[in-house]
């Protein structure tokens, strides 16, 4: 399956701080990684084994900077993560390359290979390692780690957007314009034996490293990229992440972190 798969990395400068312990991530969690990486930057890189950076200029929407960046690799498929997914367990690449045949085989155009804590399990192609992604909820399509048909993810990225507000609408673009799109996720119970499992949310939020981050870092003896952002405290991640709709929930949050603002608190 020579040149059939590489790995694209979204990123850009501001988060050039994120690239060598992802890259570190990757060597020490899949040491036998055969493909080629390609991360996306403005102007800048760094030297590392097996990596070439994608420059894109000064940003112009995600759609428009990823379809770019598309159309400068030459394999047929490939596997979207972003700069903060730091691994933190072993990937098995017996268990990618057969999850790319089954692409290839099967006409997918994009198979999931991380949670974002939707089960599709009830969903699953007969007694596969795969199910059926419907697309009847907003974010069915996002940006987890997936394998992408390259043609496929060419066409969805629509211009002139935030990396945000192209997920957000992603999945509403494509039932409009290809509604023949097949979109699998892997069954939940083989995530961590035959997916791609990162630290638990993102090493980044709302531009501050996350606790998991942080502590990868620390881990891994990257103190100094530690010391560029400050680290976000666990009650401003519960308030960033929570969806519910119970309004004296959100009031009470807010009051907390409008007290932590004044007060300088973070935690």
């Amino acid at each position: 399956m020579e040149n059939k798969l590489s790995i694209i990395v979204n990123s850009c400068d501001c988060y050039k701080d994120c690239w060598k312990p992802f890259l570190f991530s990757i060597d020490k969690y899949w040491p036998d990684c055969p493909y080629d990486i390609y991360i996306l930057s403005n102007f800048e890189s760094i030297q590392w084994h097996n990596t070439t950076f994608i420059k894109v200029g000064i940003m112009n929407g995600f759609g428009n900077e990823m379809s770019f960046a598309l159309n400068k690799i030459n394999s047929d498929y490939v596997l979207y993560m972003q700069d903060d997914y730091f691994l933190s367990q072993k990937v098995n690449t017996e268990a990618i390359e057969a999850h790319l045949q089954h692409c290839i085989t099967n006409n997918v155009d994009q198979l999931k290979l991380s949670t974002d804590g939707s089960n599709r399990d009830k969903y699953r192609i007969e007694q596969s390692d795969y199910c059926i992604n419907p697309m009847d909820k907003p974010y069915a399509i996002n940006t987890d780690i997936s394998i992408w048909n390259r043609d496929s993810f060419i066409k969805v990225c629509f211009p002139d957007t935030t990396i945000w507000d192209w997920e957000r609408s992603l999945t509403t673009y494509v039932n409009d314009h290809f509604p023949n799109f097949r979109s699998e996720v892997l069954f939940s119970s083989l995530y961590n034996k035959k997916g791609i499992v990162p630290i638990p949310g993102t090493a980044i939020l709302k531009g501050k490293w996350t606790r998991s981050g942080a502590d990868f870092l620390i881990t891994n003896g990257f103190n100094d990229e530690l010391k560029k952002r400050g680290t976000i405290g666990y009650i401003r991640r519960i308030a960033y992440e929570s969806k519910t709709n119970n309004h004296l929930y959100k009031f009470i949050i807010k009051a907390i972190l409008k007290f932590m603002e004044i007060t300088k608190l973070n935690f």
